[in-house]
């Protein structure tokens, strides 16, 4: 293909989609999908020019359109120059064995069973889901491909007992296809969201006010995720909207506090290369509590002079700069440890969403559940309990992080585009924060 643009690439994607969801023994959803898009983009004189299609379309006369379309963006775009990089052919597969639609069916239905462990459990569901792309990308020096497999299942119970009614959840993502629904591990998980539903129906309430907590590795990877990564996308802090624009190199949190994002763990978010081809890296978005950098697409690090390897789309989408596997290192503490440490305060467990303002600092989050801590030890579990606070305040009252790092898989929304992300932490312990309840 002729090189008419400044730089100019090509994403061809074949998605193949699965999922199923059984409630009460009943199954409740069933849908495959197979599609397939081409997106054709041409950036020149700062300008772009994007031209989508779900056919297999001729490139040539689909680049001739998409150079037009950039010739009249340019005209209305500030002038940036693109940097370009030089990068090798590349093929992977990764192995994600799928059975057969009615054998995942019958493995879901067991699990689902596993949750009804008692009489109190008035409703069980569980869903699985998969994707497996097959993505070719290529522009004008080197070409790419990768298959990948990608799944996960949820199960949730509902328990009722004398007007009163709890709920309980559990999830798990991962990119080995059928395989993260076989052996005990769906049923344990099963039996912890039904077991957890009867235990919240006796749980008392949650103390409010500022006080000493710890997060599980679940919550504390979503207070890294929403508060802290999105933060560092750089679309977002060129927009100005985020609380850690011109702090690169500023002391942001405790020193005990590193964190990454990494496209090459074999978690949720990985990817072999980014929706704009590139091989991407772990890297440091905080270290030692100071602020190493920015996450970024091709065109914010031409902006910034920086390293991209984090443009991702979801589906025919435009790739921004998006998170992978994000998460805080390990640090060096044992739990028994981490509660001695808090003494007296509130361990939270999970999380069932929440809201935070990048562009403020500020963070609300709700957990699935809590346990008091009374003289370093766990005591009755609490419900309905949240945690709020400020970003940059709350980084640096982390006096403990464990050793026990676990990420976990989830779907990511900005902008109207959803991604397959991981985000981790090990235990930590937030010196103050504030706790609500009822």
């Amino acid at each position: 293909m002729q090189m008419q643009a400044d730089f100019y690439d090509v994403r061809r994607c074949e998605i193949e989609n699965r999922a199923f969801a059984i409630e009460d023994k009943k199954i409740e959803h069933v849908s495959s999908s197979l599609d397939h898009f081409t997106v054709v983009r041409a950036f020149l004189d700062g300008g772009w020019g994007i031209v989508s299609s779900n056919s297999d379309p001729d490139e040539e006369a689909v680049l001739k359109d998409a150079i037009k379309l950039a010739k009249l963006s340019s005209k209305r775009s500030k002038k940036i120059y693109l940097k370009r990089y030089e990068i090798k052919d590349f093929k992977q597969k990764i192995e994600g064995r799928l059975l057969r639609e009615e054998d995942e069916l019958s493995i879901l239905r067991e699990i689902e069973e596993s949750a009804k462990i008692d009489e109190r459990i008035k409703n069980t569901k569980v869903s699985f889901s998969s994707s497996r792309m097959k993505v070719l990308y290529k522009n004008d020096h080197h070409e790419e491909f990768y298959d990948l497999c990608r799944s996960g299942y949820s199960i949730s119970a509902i328990a009722k007992e004398d007007g009163e009614m709890q709920y309980g959840a559990e999830r798990e993502y991962g990119i080995e296809g059928s395989d993260i629904i076989e052996g005990d591990r769906p049923h344990i998980l099963a039996k912890k969201a039904a077991d957890t539903s009867i235990k919240l129906l006796k749980a008392s309430y949650p103390p409010s006010g500022k006080k000493r907590v710890i997060l599980d590795q679940e919550l504390g990877g979503v207070f890294i995720h929403e508060a802290v990564g999105h933060a560092t996308e750089a679309d977002i802090v060129l927009a100005g909207d985020s609380i850690l624009e011109g702090k690169i190199g500023e002391k942001i949190g405790s020193e005990m506090i590193n964190v990454y994002d990494d496209p090459t763990m074999m978690e949720y978010g990985y990817y072999p290369f980014d929706d704009e081809g590139i091989i991407p890296k772990r890297r440091a978005l905080i270290e030692d509590g100071v602020l190493k950098g920015y996450l970024h697409n091709r065109e914010t690090a031409s902006v910034l002079n920086k390293e991209p390897g984090n443009g991702r789309a979801d589906g025919d989408e435009v790739p921004i700069p998006r998170m992978s596997n994000t998460f805080i290192g390990d640090g060096d503490m044992k739990f028994e440890e981490l509660l001695e440490l808090v003494s007296d305060g509130v361990y939270l467990c999970g999380s069932r969403g929440g809201e935070v303002s990048t562009a403020e600092g500020l963070f609300h989050f709700n957990a699935k559940k809590g346990y008091i801590i009374r003289k370093g030890e766990i005591g009755g579990m609490v419900k309905d309990v949240s945690l709020s606070g400020n970003t940059l305040e709350t980084l640096k009252t982390i006096v403990g992080v464990g050793n026990d790092l676990k990420i976990n898989g989830g779907h990511c929304g900005k902008e109207g585009q959803t991604v397959p992300v991981g985000s981790g932490s090990p235990h930590l312990v937030i010196s103050s924060c504030l706790i609500g309840g009822e």
